[in-house]
């Protein structure tokens, strides 16, 4: 799921001439704070749909320290 504020950067960053369909963003998961605030792995987004703010990432195992679970936050 991707946050207006996500989608708010992508559009800045695709004005400034980036093409976003080229781009293969790495993000950091962590557990959010109330779950004990771990860090979890890095993924690479691979596809964004903008309007339904949704995408799809690649989990890059050689950074995974924990399983992904529902509800773990990206940040970039």
């Amino acid at each position: 799921e991707l946050t207006d504020e996500f989608v708010d950067e992508l559009t800045r960053e695709s004005r400034i001439g980036l093409d976003l369909t080229q781009l293969k963003l790495p993000f950091d998961l962590m557990r959010p704070k109330d779950k004990g605030g771990e860090y979890v792995s890095r993924v690479r987004l691979r596809e964004a749909n903008i309007d339904e703010r949704i995408g799809i990432a690649d989990i890059l195992v050689n950074w995974q320290q924990l399983p992904i679970q529902a509800g773990d936050e990206a940040y970039r």
